[in-house]
Formats: structure tokens, sequence, C-alpha cells
């Protein structure tokens, strides 16, 4: 399910691209991040896959589906993808493929290929002025790229809408198989939340509604994305959460106390815990995170993240601008106030409970290995990377998965 509408919703997009004349810069610049997509956009995408591959996936959909499943539109055999294959241009993995590096001298250069003439430039950089999530400013925006916005994600829509519930009657887990197997950010269904129903059933009248669709507009159904939800018979029931069960998005945010500039703290007076939040960008840890972790030690602690990463370590241009200013000192006083933070993480009178999805990574794995309980996300990546840039783990991280290394049967 989540490949079927991961993978048209990568032909949609190489598609209307090669329709609409954009450049693979273009279109990868607004099939990315501004739409919820990770950066590789779709041609990044393409040759992160394996090109070759790619079309042997094609090649699978195109047996299995029905003649009239809207896949097949999107699926037929592109000349250029095929003269890429034969020459061993099959992405990263083989000479390049939609991206190359190439040398000017003893620089390397990216070039991206002409969707028209089959030769490689360098790459223009594309500005759309926003790189974060934002598809309402970009499907209302008068130009090219509003325009391909518009009719990659409709199309997306209707098709991800097209199978229920002839695929799935909760159509949620389109969205998660989306959010967890694509990395997108959020699904085709919230997508169309966040737009609205009457909006996109009125912004081109040439669209055929389906049945799913159809009944949401005709009922006027503005609120019909809750928690949890099942189609059933043309109509929604809405599955309700257990009483105990908590959002940190929508339940814990109500009890904010303390803000810094790179986490938050929340405190329940009634439950007695306090919950930290890490705030930056991909959650990377700074001195206020270190502070705020420090202070939430004061009562039961749960450290849990509203994002897609739980954390991906320390900030490392963070410590960076230290090291370009030859504040040493500083640094030294960072790594230090990191170690305390995470011994009191582990000596907590207080049990300290961390609740990790996507990357946990770095300085974030080593907070997480000092709390007493661990509630993981499935999807999750753990571990201690430091030494691919050089650098050891300065958390603690050695010394535990040292010591979890002494425990197991084989040690013993």
């Amino acid at each position: 399910m989540g490949n079927r509408v991961g993978v048209y919703a990568i032909q949609v997009a190489m598609t209307e691209a090669f329709k609409m004349g954009l450049t693979i810069e273009e279109a990868d610049a607004v099939f990315g991040r501004p739409l919820g997509i990770p950066k590789t956009g779709v041609f990044g995408l393409y040759d992160l896959i394996g090109i070759d591959l790619m079309a042997d996936v094609l090649k699978s959909f195109i047996k299995e589906l029905p003649k009239n499943d809207p896949f097949h539109e999107v699926a037929q055999e592109n000349s250029l993808i095929t003269k890429l294959i034969s020459k061993g241009y099959t992405g990263r993995k083989g000479k390049g493929g939609f991206y190359r590096m190439n040398k000017e001298g003893e620089k390397k250069v990216l070039e991206s290929i002409n969707l028209k003439t089959g030769e490689y430039s360098k790459t223009k950089k594309v500005d759309l002025e926003t790189e974060t999530l934002d598809f309402i400013y970009l499907i209302n925006r008068i130009d090219k790229f509003g325009e391909y916005a518009w009719s990659v994600l409709s199309k997306i829509i209707l098709y991800a809408s097209s199978l229920i519930p002839k695929v799935t009657d909760e159509y949620n887990n389109i969205d998660e198989a989306m959010r967890l197997g694509f990395n997108w950010t959020i699904g085709p269904f919230e997508i169309l939340d966040k737009i609205g129903i009457e909006f996109f059933a009125e912004r081109d009248r040439n669209l055929k509604l389906n049945r799913f669709l159809n009944n949401l507009y005709l009922n006027e159904q503005i609120d019909w994305y809750a928690d949890k939800q099942l189609y059933l018979k043309n109509d929604l029931t809405t599955l309700r959460r257990r009483s105990n069960i908590y959002w940190l998005k929508t339940d814990v945010k109500k009890n904010e106390n303390l803000i810094f500039n790179s986490a938050k703290i929340y405190t329940s007076e009634t439950e007695g815990y306090n919950i930290v939040e890490f705030t930056t960008k991909a959650n990377t840890l700074d001195s206020d995170s270190m502070y705020a972790l420090s202070k939430a030690t004061e009562k039961n602690l749960i450290i849990i993240n509203d994002a897609l990463q739980f954390s991906a370590g320390v900030n490392l241009n963070y410590v960076m601008e230290f090291a370009k200013q030859k504040e040493w000192r500083k640094i030294q006083k960072f790594i230090f106030d990191f170690q305390q933070t995470c011994k009191k993480l582990k000596y907590s009178e207080f049990p300290v409970i961390a609740a990790p999805s996507g990357l946990a990574i770095g300085g974030g794995f080593e907070v997480l290995v000092q709390s007493d309980y661990v509630v993981s996300h499935t999807n999750v990546i753990l571990g201690l990377v430091e030494t691919l840039v050089g650098l050891i783990p300065a958390g603690g991280g050695c010394k535990e998965m040292l010591w979890r290394w002494t425990q197991t049967e084989e040690a013993k």
C-alpha cells in the first residue's frame, strides 16, 4: 500500500516535470521540503534508489495492477531513462544519473541533466522563497511552480483516495505508510485535511472526484480528519483514543512551562512529571538543550519530540563556531556540561523515560542510553556516528555501550 502510493507519487512528480518543461532542480525544489518531502525531491530520490531498480519496480507494478489503474498513466517507458541505463548512468551507484559529480580542474562540481537534450551542466539553485513545509503557499503561487505543485499534489490525493475502501478501510494507514516508508512529514490525507475538501473540489472543476472525496464534499464534512478513522459504507467512523493516552501536540502542550531557544519543558502538576521537547533543526543539541534536560530532572521525566527526528546529535556548527574563534574553553565547558547532564539523567532519583523515533544518533543516542526506560517507535535509527566526522562520543555513549556489551550472554 505504501509502496503503491509512494512510487505513484514519484512517478507523477517526474511525469509532470517532463510535461511542464521544468528542470530537474526546479522539480526537486518543489517536490521536496516545501511539500513535506525529503530534500532529495524526485530526481534525487531516483538516483538514490537506482534508476535501473526503479525501472524494475515499475515493471512489477504494471504487471500486477489492474489495467484501469491510473498508475499505468505515469509508468510508461521513458526514452531518456532507457538511454541513461544503457550507458551505465544508474544513479549514485553508477556513473551518475539525473545528477552526477564532475571535475573542473581540482574542484568537484555537481551537474544535472537537461531533460530535453540529455546534456549535463552545472546545477543551478532554485529560490522558492521557502525551504520549509508550506504547500498551501506553493499551490497558490501563480507561476509554473504553483501549477506544478498543485498538479502533483492533486493527483497524489486523487490516487490515494481511490484506494479507499478497496485496498484499506483505514486511510490513516496510508498517511502512516508515507511518513514511515518514504519519510514524508505528513501524508496525502493530512495534506487534504489542511487544504480543505471544499478548496480541493472547487479549485479545479475538471477534477473527477472519486467516491471517497465526493462523499466528503457533498456532505460538507469539514472536520473529517480525527485521530483515527475508518471509512465504512460511505461513512466515516471515528475511533477514539483511550482516556489514558495523550498526544504531545494536542494534549501536553497546553501545560507549557519553560521555553528555551533549543528546547521546551512541559510540566504536569497533577501527574507530577516533566516533558522535554527539543525544538532545533533536526533536534540537534546545544547548551540550551542541556540546561533544559538538567532542569527537568527535578521531577519524573519524559524526553520525547513531536517531529520526525528524536535528535540528530550535537549541533556541530554550534561547536565549530567556537573552534573558528579558538574559544577552546567554551568547547571544554560545553562537553563538561553535556557529560554532567547525561550523568544527571542516569543517576536521577526520579525515573527518566525516553521515547525516540526517527534519528537518535550521536549525542541524541547518548541522551537516550542514560534513560531508565526507552519506549521506542518502530521507525528509529540508533547509533554512535561521531567517528564518521573524526570525533569520539563524549557524553557517556562509549561507557554505556561497553557496559551493555559486558552484560550480554556472549560476554559472560
